[in-house]
């Protein structure tokens, strides 16, 4: 799961991003596997309220597919798809984790952070009833390692 940070190099993730032109097919594509990940949680305590979380996870990946011939790729393009992608990531994540809050599920392992590093916050949580009320916000910055960037 991209969110840990883990998982490198092990699946390739593919996906399309916003439209070229307003026909049907006319979407670029993607394709990358992850070649280093790091994720950060930070958590902002709020008064009577479930804290906010903030997960910050950087991403170093190898592209398989742009949408674009390799020759074609300048710095300016490469800059903007991975704006683009961390955007897109951002949206799919947040997606994900209202789904597994949903289902009462912390795959991401925000409960552990609190218990091991705010016990004082963890004594005045109700888990099952505050994971799901939580407010978190996933962010992505990807960095794609396999182009020239002259």
């Amino acid at each position: 799961m991209l969110l840990t940070g883990k998982e490198k190099g092990r699946q390739r993730y593919s996906g399309k991003l916003e439209k070229v032109s307003e026909e049907k097919s006319s979407y670029r594509s993607y394709s990358f596997t992850l070649k280093k990940g790091k994720s950060t949680i930070r958590l902002i305590p709020q008064s009577k309220r479930p804290p906010k979380v903030h997960i910050n996870v950087n991403i170093d990946i190898n592209v398989i597919d742009l949408g674009k011939a390799y020759h074609q790729l300048d710095a300016k393009y490469v800059n903007k798809i991975e704006k683009e992608l961390g955007n897109q990531l951002d949206k799919k994540s947040l997606e994900t984790i209202q789904i597994m809050q949903k289902a009462n599920c912390d795959l991401v392992g925000i409960g552990e952070r609190i218990k091991a590093f705010h016990p004082e916050i963890w004594r005045n949580l109700n888990w099952e009833a505050d994971y799901p009320k939580m407010n978190i916000k996933p962010h992505f910055k990807v960095h794609i390692l396999n182009v020239d960037r002259m």
